[in-house]
């Protein structure tokens, strides 16, 4: 099912209408995010996954941003500062935008139109990397599950809050 929408009508579109903000907008900047934030009381990596938060932040690219951010995965949202949120969103852009770039993450059997497998997946620091060695201090990766789904972490460059 295709639906036709007119331009002036998709910002009250149903299935548009609750949306967040797009991750790779120039509209988006941390401290947007910061007030926004302030609504809620979520584990920091539920809140950027909530597609009503922000859009299109899976769970591999949560996991790799809070770690580039050094911020740990359950650290609640309202013990965040301002610069907190800057850094995240730098490091949030910087995670899409290389995955983009090698045409995203394949950890099954999913191909492009051109059949080709993602190469993101070769950059990853964290996720799938339980008991693994940190790429910057050597600690060992650990893995937790929030909201079902596998969390990863390194216990020294993110530091619970």
């Amino acid at each position: 099912m295709i639906d036709a929408i007119a331009r002036n009508d998709l910002k009250s579109y149903v299935r548009f209408a609750n949306l967040g903000m797009e991750p790779l907008s120039n509209r988006t900047n941390g401290k947007k995010l910061f007030e926004m934030a302030q609504k809620s009381r979520k584990p920091i990596k539920n809140l950027i996954m909530d597609a009503g938060f922000l859009v299109g932040v899976g769970n591999i690219y949560a996991n790799e941003a809070l770690f580039a951010a050094g911020i740990h995965p359950e650290t609640p949202n309202d013990k965040l500062h301002e610069e907190d949120w800057r850094r995240l969103t730098r490091q949030i852009r910087k995670v899409l935008r290389a995955a983009i770039a090698k045409g995203g993450t394949t950890l099954n059997d999913f191909v492009n139109s051109d059949g080709e497998s993602g190469y993101f997946q070769l950059s990853l620091a964290v996720y799938g990397r339980e008991n693994k060695a940190c790429l910057k201090c050597g600690s060992e990766i650990q893995r937790i599950v929030m909201t079902g789904r596998s969390t990863y972490f390194c216990p020294e460059c993110q530091k619970k809050i």
